[in-house]
């Protein structure tokens, strides 16, 4: 078959490409030269012959064609067969002829997006039927560089959504246990930086569930979440650590002193108290704190120590913070 070396040019006609704005140099420039290529099938859809751009396309050879029995499925997707195989044959059914746009299987498994244009045609030397197939690789075309480009934000917006749901806790919007210890430990790495942890307990929580109902503690603890976020969210992170437990890191730089650190904790304690009054339960917050200087603590001793002190401020009285150092 004669080879066809002179590329297809698209969007001449200025047909404007998705989401492309006119005025932008990247719509006046867009004439996109494309690679296509011309082959023919028998009566049983087998490729007999092809032009020097089949190779460049499709990844097989003249010496493949040759051999290896090569029909049109071969160069569908599986999953796609079906359905290409119907608008085929309904097409040129009532047209002789069918326009076609699908994934082409290149041999090595690949992909390729491709426009089809495929006509049937009596052969008088031969005297047998023949489909004539001109395929062009629009991989590269703006239209589909643009859907790709879609595609991929969707597929990055899908797996931060996913990231996200797994990351955090369903009720209050905090981290979950798993990821604040994650990034606590991280944390604890960086020799410039003193980490903070404060955990958290509602005081008498359990006496508001059994007298409200579990739907009052629920708003309750959505409170004490966005509460503690706010709080912290300039200098760390928060998180529910299970049911009304909640815990925080917060950062501060080498060379803060403990009198600082200890009026943050304070101030968080007091704001937390104030939002989850205003709710008249009679709930409080208990709080302890602890912090280390340097990368030999982890997340398990430091949350010891900070929970060594929640419990010293519940056993003496509750509704207060006290602090531990390493």
């Amino acid at each position: 078959m004669e080879n066809k070396t002179h590329p297809i040019i698209i969007n001449e006609v200025k047909v404007k490409p998705m989401g492309m704005d006119e005025n932008k140099d990247e719509y006046r420039n867009n004439l996109t030269y494309l690679n296509y290529t011309s082959y023919l099938l028998d009566d049983n859809n087998n490729i007999i012959s092809v032009d020097d751009n089949f190779t460049k396309i499709t990844g097989y050879t003249f010496e493949d064609i040759k051999n290896m029995n090569i029909t049109q499925n071969d160069l569908v997707f599986e999953e796609d067969r079906d359905k290409y195989v119907n608008l085929v044959e309904n097409a040129i059914n009532k047209n002789g002829e069918a326009f076609i746009e699908h994934r082409l299987r290149r041999k090595d498994g690949s992909c390729k997006f491709v426009f089809c244009h495929g006509s049937v045609y009596f052969d008088s030397v031969t005297r047998q039927m023949r489909s004539k197939i001109i395929a062009t690789d629009i991989s590269n075309s703006a239209g589909v560089r643009e859907l790709i480009s879609e595609e991929r934000e969707n597929a990055k917006r899908s797996y931060e959504r996913w990231e996200d749901s797994i990351r955090h806790d369903q009720l209050t919007g905090t981290l979950n246990r798993a990821a604040f210890q994650n990034d606590v430990q991280l944390k604890l790495l960086d020799e410039d930086k003193i980490v903070v942890l404060m955990m958290i307990d509602l005081d008498f929580f359990k006496r508001c569930n059994d007298t409200y109902g579990h739907w009052k503690g629920n708003e309750l603890l959505k409170i004490c979440g966005n509460s503690l976020t706010e709080n912290v969210k300039d200098r760390g992170i928060a998180s529910r650590m299970g049911g009304d437990e909640f815990s925080a890191m917060v950062i501060f730089d080498i060379g803060t002193s403990q009198k600082i650190i200890e009026k943050f904790a304070n101030d968080v304690c007091k704001s937390i108290n104030f939002a989850i009054s205003e709710f008249e339960s009679g709930v409080t917050i208990s709080m302890g704190v602890s912090f280390s200087f340097n990368k030999k603590m982890t997340f398990n001793s430091l949350y010891k120590l900070a929970d060594s002190a929640l419990y010293e401020s519940k056993k003496s009285g509750r509704n207060k913070v006290t602090i531990v150092t390493e």
